[in-house]
């Protein structure tokens, strides 16, 4: 099933030149992009629906995730995605709710009554090949209680930290309760038998315009909106 998925971390500008950062004009320009070329935003459910179900998708359908929930989810990227009708899934690690910098529980309660959606990125961010399995079961089964109690909703879905994980790892997400798990990958096709390990394309600050939109398998005319 055709459906890209596009990975942020940060919306704003970096003091040290990271690659996690896009800046706001940037993204906008994706944005915009995204909605002249007539994608629609889904959620991850929506997908999960798709897939085992076959529900059907709307033209066009893309994901777009952040992971952590760094605060300029909120205060830059959200505010954008809402002037071109986007929607996103934000994957939060449980510790950093409410930290200094990332978004509190009261600014993602207000981005999910605006159709977002929240999913897992573990308790503590840990790369979670070096833990042992109980370290593993409190990031994986432990942060999905934590967000569920958190946000009174069902967390369905999980982001691994850095894109790692295994076989054991995915059984883990599956046993706690999840039906989808987040990685990395070169594809915008999602199948059943890659739902724990979906695709994800991460998106990089070195990235112009012409270098996102081949991350899209639906084109039109490239322009540089303004």
């Amino acid at each position: 099933m055709v459906t890209p998925i596009l990975l942020y971390h940060h919306i704003g500008t970096s003091p040290t030149n990271s690659q996690y950062y896009i800046t706001p004009e940037e993204f906008e320009k994706q944005m915009q992009l995204l909605r002249s070329w007539g994608y629609t935003s889904i959620t991850t459910s929506t997908l999960i629906n798709a897939i085992h179900h076959g529900a059907d998708l709307p033209p066009r359908p893309i994901i777009i995730t952040f992971d952590d929930g760094n605060l300029d989810n909120y205060t830059t990227a959200f505010p954008i995605m809402q002037q071109y009708q986007l929607v996103g899934v934000l994957y939060l690690v449980g510790n950093y709710l409410n930290a200094k910098n990332f978004m509190n529980i009261e600014q993602a309660k207000e981005m999910l009554e605006a159709g977002w959606e929240i999913g897992s990125h573990t308790m503590n961010h840990y790369d979670l090949l070096k833990l042992t399995e109980d370290q593993k079961r409190i990031e994986i089964a432990g942060s999905r209680s934590f967000l569920e109690d958190e946000f009174g909703l069902p967390i369905l879905t999980i982001a691994y930290p850095f894109g790692e994980y295994d076989c054991g790892i995915m059984n883990a997400a599956y046993s706690a309760g999840y039906l989808a798990g987040m990685g990395l990958g070169a594809s915008s096709d999602q199948h059943r038998y890659d739902l724990f390990a979906l695709h994800r394309f991460a998106i990089k600050a070195t990235y112009d315009l012409q270098r996102f939109s081949q991350f899209l398998p639906w084109q039109g005319e490239l322009t540089i909106p303004h």
